[in-house]
């Protein structure tokens, strides 16, 4: 009776250490076939350069050099998306911190301005309370803090308007989000996707939410 002959599946052939180098060398290390070949230790003394290349060919073609090298690659384009995914949440959480800092500047700024033209118009209030803004130096002095109230008004105005960091860092979070700036009408306001800023949106920003679009589907923070 014949013995049965078992044969190895060539897919499951361990690799040598040199093979292993190979792979690597070729797929981690983006080295060319020949040179990866040649830096895991294959004898290439007193060979000419297409020989080489044959057993570089022979070798590329074994199923379990395939294997192996399908797997690194799998694994290389696995770290490589991580990485890329890392890399967007770092710079979404960078424009984010340029975004708090340019609105907690415009807070600043425009309390500032808020408590100056508050006391302004206490001062008139309390002069017309008192019936004395009837005197000419009243009179002149009530007509001096309103027009300094106008000045205040206009210079807040100023101040709310974002700095070009926080356009810069809320320009970048839309593309990041899939809104092109160029798509959206910005000359009237500055369009934010993320439900982030929503709660912080400063004066003449309009947040755009998940799923609404550019045109007519937002909301005005202000």
């Amino acid at each position: 009776m014949p013995t049965k002959v078992f044969k190895t599946n060539p897919l499951e052939i361990p690799l040598s250490i040199m093979q292993e180098k190979f792979c690597v060398g070729v797929v981690i290390e983006e080295k060319s076939q020949y040179q990866a070949y040649v830096d895991a230790g294959y004898k290439t003394e007193g060979l000419r350069r297409h020989q080489v290349d044959k057993r570089v060919y022979d070798l590329v073609r074994k199923p379990n050099i395939q294997r192996r090298m399908n797997e690194l690659f799998e694994e290389k384009r696995k770290r490589n998306l991580e990485n890329a995914m890392w890399t967007r949440e770092m710079a979404i959480e960078s424009n984010k911190y340029l975004y708090r800092i340019g609105k907690a500047e415009i807070d600043q700024a425009v309390n500032s301005y808020n408590r100056e033209i508050e006391e302004l118009e206490n001062a008139i209030m309390t002069k017309v309370k008192n019936n004395t803004f009837t005197r000419a130096e009243d009179v002149s002095e009530i007509a001096i803090m309103k027009e300094k109230i106008e000045k205040l008004e206009r210079s807040r105005k100023i101040a709310m308007t974002p700095s070009a960091a926080m356009r810069g860092a809320i320009d970048s979070l839309n593309r990041m989000h899939g809104y092109d700036k160029a798509s959206l009408d910005l000359a009237v306001t500055n369009i934010a996707f993320t439900s982030d800023l929503k709660p912080d949106t400063p004066p003449g920003v309009t947040v755009v939410t998940s799923g609404s679009s550019g045109e007519g589907g937002s909301s005005n923070g202000s």
